[in-house]
């Protein structure tokens, strides 16, 4: 039996191991350039050292020219200042290849600054010609030990940028080893997957088998497998559901039923008329021809949403000013809003739709009528059109009423065809239904919120901006 393994441990391995090269890498250079920075620092010291011994000889040379007692009180005072260098950065040079140069440095330092201080005033050529001597051994020994500096900085600045280099090649070459193992460890099995999965696109049902030791492949093996037995089991059942919907099952269904009650209506009127044709009682048999009036004119708006619903026009999208949309559809609606209803809109000027002008003003019309319907008993009754900020490329329409709101056993049902809460059966319940199937066309959202009957309800249309 295999060992369980995890990709993802052995991808976390692969992780640490980079990670690892890369501080080892990083310490190494940091290292290098802590050791340049102390050499640069050395070598600002030597610098110092150096300029010192060529004070002291320019005060030197102008002593013996002029005889200046000042000349010479500046020379035995930079003297001073390159022996407390010397002295000060003792410890810094012993690890250095100077430590020797240092040394005989200060040695020829002091024999200088005592020739120096004994030296008469009398015309000594021998005293004279000794302190130059010793002056130009401390310039050349100066200068040895300032060219050994910078040539150390320069192997260092050399190192470290051919050590670099190096490193990076070194971490390149890691790294692809270390991506090609992790590609293999997981691509082989995906591609695996790839296959059988080919093969049961192609019709070709069975069950994965996956050969890996790896937990995260066994049970994505396992989930597939799973909902492969699943959709077998439900295929039949999506084909039977399928013909069904084909059909018109569910439409025709309630068609017949929504048409059944007006034709019964109609029948008994008709009936009523008939018996009743000789009788003098003009009255009710206008009441009863108004009845068949009204019974044929909710057949016909039934006849008339379904059909308009058959005929799937092709939708002629194109940017609509969404504030002149709103005032058009208002204005629809004017005569069938009563005066004790408050209606208000808010929607900014430059706000642009792409959208069908017809079928989206007919999901606000039917929204609208259905608030107005809703709002009929309210006192204060008030209908808020307005905008809210969805997306870079949505907006949110939202209609909102203080109506009753939406009882809790009818909120599933609210966009199901022919589902109607209006009395005396006046509507035909396919207004949501159809307004949703429009939004959908529009590659929209339509849902709505009443949280409890005393808050109203507000409808939320998403529609992409143009």
């Amino acid at each position: 039996m295999k060992k369980e393994t995890s990709i993802q441990r052995r991808v976390y391995k692969g992780y640490y191991i980079c990670i690892i090269f890369i501080v080892l890498v990083a310490i190494s250079n940091y290292l290098n350039l802590s050791k340049i920075e102390s050499n640069l620092s050395n070598n600002i010291v030597v610098s110092k050292l150096f300029n010192s011994i060529l004070e002291i000889r320019r005060f030197e040379k102008n002593y013996f020219l002029y005889s200046d007692e000042t000349s010479r009180f500046e020379t035995l005072k930079y003297i001073e200042i390159a022996e407390t260098t010397i002295e000060e950065n003792s410890n810094n040079f012993e690890a250095l290849k100077i430590n020797k140069d240092i040394f005989s440095l200060k040695d020829i330092l002091k024999e200088y600054k005592e020739n120096i201080q004994n030296l008469s005033m009398v015309n000594n050529s021998k005293e004279k010609a000794n302190i130059r001597e010793l002056g130009r051994n401390l310039v050349i020994t100066a200068e040895n030990i300032t060219y050994i500096m910078r040539q150390e900085v320069i192997k260092l600045l050399s190192f470290s940028k051919k050590f670099l280099v190096s490193s990076i090649y070194f971490l390149i070459i890691i790294a692809i080893i270390v991506g090609q193992y992790l590609s293999y460890l997981v691509l082989k099995p995906l591609k695996n997957l790839h296959t059988s999965m080919k093969n049961i696109v192609d019709g070709n049902y069975g069950e994965l088998a996956i050969e890996s030791s790896d937990k995260e492949i066994i049970a994505l093996n396992s989930a597939f497998n799973k909902m492969f037995k699943e959709l077998e089991q439900k295929q039949m059942n999506f084909i039977a559901q399928s013909e069904r919907l084909a059909s018109l099952g569910k439409m025709v269904s309630g068609v017949a039923h929504q048409l059944n009650n007006p034709i019964s209506n109609i029948s008994s009127s008709c009936q009523i008329l008939k018996e009743e044709i000789e009788s003098s009682d003009i009255e009710y048999k206008k009441e009863l021809l108004f009845q068949i009036e009204d019974q044929i004119e909710r057949t016909q708006n039934i006849v008339y949403s379904i059909l308009e619903f058959s005929k799937r026009k092709k939708i002629k999208k194109h940017s609509i000013n969404l504030k002149k949309l709103m005032q058009e559809t208002v204005n629809l609606m004017k005569v069938y809003i009563p005066n004790n209803l408050k209606l208000e809109t808010d929607i900014a000027d430059e706000l642009y739709i792409y959208a069908d002008k017809q079928k989206v003003e007919q999901v606000f019309l039917n929204l609208i009528k259905n608030s107005v319907d809703a709002l009929k008993d309210t006192k204060d009754a008030k209908i808020s059109i307005f905008t809210e900020k969805d997306s870079e490329n949505k907006i949110k329409v939202v209609v909102q009423d203080n109506g009753p709101g939406i009882s809790h056993e009818n909120v599933a049902k609210v966009f199901s065809p022919f589902f109607t809460t209006k009395v005396d059966d006046k509507g035909s319940g396919l207004g949501l239904f159809i307004a949703k199937e429009i939004i959908k066309e529009h590659n929209g959202e339509i849902a709505f919120e009443s949280n409890t009957e005393e808050e109203g309800t507000k409808f939320i249309i998403k529609l992409p901006l143009a």
